[in-house]
């Protein structure tokens, strides 16, 4: 898995494309900007190379996006509007995440804090349980 040329041990961008599954790590907010803050700091460390992320607010009052953004100017966020309730607002996550053709997504609580190896480890299942 995701093997190629790498320059420093870092892979380069052209073998990332080919090698490596993209995954989209979805996470939902709705009021707690801090806890939401903690997850995509966990998630940004993580070791996987292909690995981007995606917030969607369930429709937070409290300032929710500008705080997100602030702290996280690259973060993807979708602003739902509304509280459409965890399937729902997943579901627009996971819309556009293999819209834009994601290989897999992982669908996390805001409160979730992940091992740096954690996808690393969760791509290299699904791909031998394909092989």
């Amino acid at each position: 898995m995701c093997s190629g040329a790498s320059i420093g041990g870092r892979m380069m961008a052209a073998d990332l494309e080919t090698s490596c599954p993209w995954v989209v790590a979805i996470v939902l907010n709705y009021g707690l900007p801090e806890v939401t803050a903690d997850c995509v700091r966990s998630l940004q460390a993580s070791d996987y190379p292909r690995l981007d992320l995606l917030v969607v607010d369930n429709g937070s009052k409290d300032g929710s996006v500008a705080f997100l953004q602030e702290r996280f100017p690259a973060l993807r966020i979708i602003e739902v509007g509304e509280n459409r309730y965890f399937a729902g607002g997943m579901n627009i996550g996971l819309t556009q995440a293999f819209d834009q053709g994601a290989n897999y997504a992982l669908v996390l609580n805001n409160d979730t804090l992940v091992a740096s190896d954690m996808v690393t480890r969760l791509v290299q299942v699904a791909e031998a349980q394909q092989a």
